[in-house]
């Protein structure tokens, strides 16, 4: 959320409903107006999704962090330059002989082939029109000739598409109730925005199997959860039940499939073909695909 400049740092406030006002949060905040604001809060979440893995309904909280404009700013240039930076690495990934880039930053052997079987075959499309969803970790830092807070990457996440978003997105979404432009509050981040993103990233015309292993999962029964609400047949499916089946019109010769839930008491399989992917494998997981099914992944949606 966001507000005329009173703090060059975040700070974590309070939305108070007797007031239209908001306060900074501290040790002495009233106790009565946290648990009403807390129920407020979690009552507008639960509308939102019935699942809310691992306790983190529990956790949420109602008071939000206010940041300024200019950490905003700073953000939007940040995730501008990431975007430039990892487009312009991956391009020249395999063509730039004098960067070194498989050399500074070394991959397993298979993984390796498999992005050069890929990039050989022109399989993929450029990366700067399927960047996908990525995540960066950072830490705040004070910067103490301007006096202002500068972010600090620690690494970046992009293992699965959906982590976090869901949460982002139904968390900015319940403050609302808090009547926020009565406060002279805005979202900092616009929730149609994010699952917009989300929805992007398939053909909601197809059905969306995902594929989840070991993985505890937290925002992908959300994600399944949302996407069956708008009418997209999405199905959570489990490694051992991918069957790939030769095929003259497949990808590579082959078609990929997947065991149904109504499988025969007796003698053989029923299938149902998968038009586009999700994965939620950890990376053991990956590796135990064959190499022919992850050749799949270029003829899927």
């Amino acid at each position: 959320m966001r507000k005329p400049e009173i703090s060059r740092h975040l700070q974590q406030i309070c939305l108070p409903q007797q007031t239209k006002e908001y306060l900074l949060l501290s040790a002495d905040t009233d106790t009565n107006t946290h648990k009403e604001n807390r129920q407020r809060y979690v009552s507008t979440l639960k509308s939102w999704s019935s699942s809310w893995p691992n306790g983190s309904l529990d956790s949420a909280s109602p008071h939000p962090v206010l940041v300024t404009k200019q950490h905003l700013d700073q953000l939007s240039q940040l995730h501008e330059a990431l975007s430039l930076a990892i487009e312009d690495i991956i391009e020249r990934w395999w063509t730039d002989d004098g960067a070194r880039f498989p050399e500074r930053m070394p991959l397993e052997t298979e993984e390796e082939d498999l992005l050069r079987w890929l990039h050989q075959n022109r399989l993929l499309r450029p990366y700067k029109e399927c960047q996908g969803s990525w995540r960066p970790d950072f830490l705040l830092e004070h910067d103490a000739d301007s006096g202002t807070e500068n972010f600090r990457i620690c690494e970046i996440n992009a293992r699965f598409c959906w982590n976090g978003y869901m949460h982002a997105a139904f968390g900015q979404e319940a403050y609302s109730v808090f009547d926020l432009k009565q406060r002279g509050l805005v979202n900092a981040a616009d929730p149609g925005t994010i699952l917009k993103g989300l929805l992007g990233q398939f053909d909601c015309r197809h059905p969306l199997h995902i594929v989840k292993g070991n993985e505890c999962g937290i925002d992908v029964y959300m994600f399944v959860e949302f996407c069956q609400r708008l009418g997209i047949k999405t199905r959570l499916i489990t490694p051992d039940s991918l069957r790939l089946i030769p095929h003259q019109e497949g990808h590579d010769g082959y078609k990929l499939f997947c065991l149904t839930p109504d499988q025969p008491p007796r003698r053989g399989e029923k299938v149902e073909e998968i038009h586009q992917l999700g994965l939620e494998l950890q990376q053991r997981e990956l590796r135990a695909l064959s190499p022919e099914m992850k050749n799949q992944s270029p003829g899927l949606q």
